[in-house]
């Protein structure tokens, strides 16, 4: 079970990850433009401040009990948000990003932990507790866009350590056993993509007994591939 402080303590430290990228960006990354299929650094910025405010309007709309904004394709959205921060300041998409992060930390803060952990509140999609979109919209999105940007730009280093730092973190949200053997299988792939077998055999092994159903993906997933040669590998799958 995720605990309220919990998620909010999620969504700070994703605002604190995003502030830290935002400083350490240079005179030419911050001019530069972008375009919708190649983002620029204010983009990535814009575009996580864009999701937070949906969920936050989202789970609004539902604590006020009006019906909840409706799906719509991704792309189609995406391409709605990047075309209304495109010719944006850099000092307006700042402004967006923490006016965005304390919505979704003021509504997250307006639910109690039943409602956060309930997979059936009225605001929660896909058969997932809101909590898991919270830490989604306020934790792994932003990281996931910056880490791509440092990998786009050069900087695989930076990718790499921040990857890693956020899956280790996502360890402490929820003790449950499907969410820890998710986080500990994304953890064995990044070892096992980094070249450490042993690290990425221990997680897989933890992985596939806290959740046996990552098994069967787990046989395709091309990113254990670097382990299917090693009998530790094997011997998960014959036992």
């Amino acid at each position: 079970m995720a605990s309220q402080a919990t998620i909010l303590d999620m969504i700070d430290r994703g605002y604190t990850h995003e502030a830290a990228f935002i400083a350490d960006l240079s005179d030419p990354e911050r001019a530069a433009a972008g375009t919708l299929a190649e983002w620029s650094a204010k983009d990535v910025i814009a575009h996580s401040a864009a999701w937070k405010s949906f969920l936050a309007e989202r789970i609004d709309r539902v604590r006020r009990g009006d019906p909840p904004l409706p799906s719509e394709d991704l792309d189609r959205r995406n391409a709605q948000f990047y075309e209304a921060s495109q010719d944006k300041s850099w000092e307006a998409v700042l402004a967006d990003a923490h006016a965005a992060t304390d919505a979704l930390a003021a509504q997250t803060r307006a639910l109690t932990d039943k409602e956060l952990n309930d997979p059936a509140w009225a605001g929660a999609t896909d058969n997932r507790p809101i909590w898991d979109r919270i830490v989604d919209e306020g934790y792994i999105h932003p990281l996931d866009h910056i880490i791509e940007y440092y990998r786009a730009h050069g900087q695989p280093e930076r990718a790499d350590q921040l990857h890693e730092a956020m899956l280790h973190a996502l360890l402490q949200v929820d003790d449950s056993p499907l969410w820890q053997g998710a986080q500990k299988y994304n953890l064995a792939c990044f070892h096992a993509l980094a070249g450490d077998a042993d690290e990425a055999l221990a997680l897989l092994k933890d992985a596939l007994r806290l959740d046996p159903a990552l098994r069967e993906w787990s046989e395709e997933d091309a990113d254990l591939d670097a382990l299917r040669d090693d009998p530790r590998y094997q011997a998960l799958y014959t036992a």
